[in-house]
């Protein structure tokens, strides 16, 4: 922690459709690029006995292996976890200068596939959760980055 601040978020919800991914090459470096959108939502009381859901999207932007993940293993209403921390950036479009607050994710945890949706990612999360916690450590693991999935 630099100068008693803290900037993290921590976020659980629904991706709002597949990641729009980007290769950026400079000589021979790739780096590869996935921005999403996550949902969250909660009832909001209206009145005596009345609820509302209130959702909250939020942009986040993941990279390397991070992005490739995301990118693989993710389609829209997927459930995530994801941490990262919290950016705010201005940028110009069609002449107007705009904001953009975004997560800049460095953790990701693949929770759960969309309903009535299935991949080689759901078939692997539930192998490994018949057999104990699986080999995390194996190459053929499509969860396996090394660790917690850090960026």
């Amino acid at each position: 922690m630099s100068g008693g601040t803290f900037n993290q978020a921590i976020i659980i919800g629904n991706l709002g459709d597949a990641a729009r991914v980007t290769r950026l090459e400079r000589g021979d470096k790739q780096t590869v690029i996935a921005n999403f959108s996550l949902a969250t939502s909660e009832r909001i009381r209206k009145g005596e006995t009345e609820y509302e859901e209130v959702t909250t999207w939020h942009n986040c932007i993941a990279f390397g292996r991070l992005a490739e993940v995301v990118q693989q293993y993710t389609q829209k209403g997927d459930k995530l976890h994801v941490v990262g921390r919290i950016q705010k950036r201005k940028y110009v479009q069609d002449n107007v200068e705009k904001t953009s607050v975004e997560i800049l994710v460095n953790e990701l945890n693949l929770l759960g596939k969309a309903p009535g949706k299935s991949d080689a990612a759901a078939a692997a999360a539930a192998a490994a959760s018949n057999s104990g916690f699986g080999d995390f450590e194996s190459p053929d693991n499509p969860f396996h980055i090394g660790g917690s999935v850090p960026a």
